[in-house]
C-alpha cells in the first residue's frame, strides 16, 4: 500500500506541478479601460426689451433622440436673467452618431414671449488616428433644418407698456 501511495504522489508531483507552472507562465491578456471622450454643449438665452425684471429663471432641457445615448448628469439647466451655460460633460465610449433635442422649458410669466425653437443636436463620435475618440458637434433649429446653427440660442422678449 505504501508503495502505491508513493507512486501516486510521484506521478502527481511530476505531472501536476509542471502543468500548473506552465499555465502560470503563459502570456495573459490585460484589458485596459475603454477610450472615452467628454463633450460639453454650450447654450445661451438672450432677453430683449426695456425694463426687464431681474431674477427671472430660464430653463433649458436636453433629451436623447438616439436610443441609449448618454446624457449629462443634469438634463435641465437654469440660466438666471439670461446668459450662457453648458450641458455636460457627456461621456462617450464608442463611435456613433448621437442625436438630442434641446428646448426651452421656462415657466411662463406675464409680458414675456418665449422662444419656442427646438434644436436637434448631433454629436458624431469617431475613432481617432491615435486610438482615442474624436467628436464633432452641430445643431439645426426647427425653423431652418437645412443649415447648421451657429449656436444654440434662445431669444426671449419682454414687453410691458
Amino acid at each position: 500500500m505504501e508503495y502505491m501511495y508513493k507512486k501516486i504522489k510521484s506521478l502527481l508531483f511530476h505531472t501536476l506541478v509542471p502543468a500548473v507552472l506552465g499555465a502560470l507562465m503563459l502570456p495573459m491578456t490585460a484589458f485596459a479601460q475603454e477610450d472615452t471622450i467628454s463633450v460639453s454643449v454650450p447654450v445661451e438665452v438672450q432677453v430683449s426689451g426695456s425694463r426687464i425684471p431681474s431674477d427671472v429663471d430660464y430653463k433649458l432641457v436636453i433629451e436623447s433622440v438616439t436610443p441609449n445615448a448618454p446624457l449629462p448628469a443634469a438634463t435641465e439647466i437654469t440660466i438666471k436673467d439670461g446668459g450662457k451655460s453648458n450641458f455636460g460633460p457627456i461621456v462617450y465610449t464608442s463611435p456613433n452618431d448621437y442625436q438630442y433635442r434641446i428646448r426651452q422649458n421656462s415657466e411662463k410669466k406675464s409680458y414675456f414671449t418665449y422662444d419656442e425653437r427646438e434644436y436637434t443636436l448631433t454629436i458624431r463620435v469617431t475613432n481617432a488616428a491615435n486610438g482615442g475618440l474624436n467628436a464633432e458637434i452641430w445643431a439645426v433649429d426647427g425653423e431652418n433644418v437645412t443649415a447648421k446653427a451657429e449656436n444654440i440660442l434662445f431669444e426671449n422678449r419682454y414687453y410691458k407698456s
